[in-house]
């Protein structure tokens, strides 16, 4: 029993050709190898955690003040979304390469630290807002 390397449909030992792709199924198409691919998931799992960090060392003196901030608060705007944009777009791929080469768990740990950053960051404006009793008003 032969099997498509490409799309997986089962045929006899005789035939030369998948019928749904033309895949040859004497010369099975080469599989995708990455050297090294299960560093990615430790990648996107760094980048992720140096997301978080910078979300919340970018947030935290919004619980030192307690007086009105609205410049501070759209330079932090700023930051935040730039921190956001490069964890998201440097660590989710790596930490999907990661997941797909094998290393599902840190995988994982990195898509989700990498997704956090911005969430995080404004959930923290939001708890400093109502300790200190400031309102941003667009």
């Amino acid at each position: 029993m032969k099997k498509c390397s490409y799309c997986g449909a089962k045929y006899p030992d005789d035939a030369v050709e998948c019928a749904i792709d033309h895949t040859s199924l004497d010369h099975p198409l080469p599989a995708l190898i990455i050297p090294g691919a299960a560093i990615f998931a430790w990648a996107g799992l760094v980048v992720g955690i140096i997301g978080i960090i910078r979300a919340v060392l970018l947030s935290y003196p919004f619980f030192l003040l307690h007086h009105d901030i609205a410049n501070g608060a759209v330079l932090w705007f700023g930051f935040i979304c730039i921190t956001a944009f490069e964890t998201f777009v440097i660590g989710l791929p790596c930490a999907i390469v990661g997941i797909v080469k094998g290393r599902r768990l840190i995988g994982w740990l990195g898509v989700v630290s990498s997704v956090i950053p911005a969430p995080l960051g404004f959930a923290m404006l939001r708890i400093a807002m109502v300790l200190n009793g400031f309102h941003i008003t667009p």
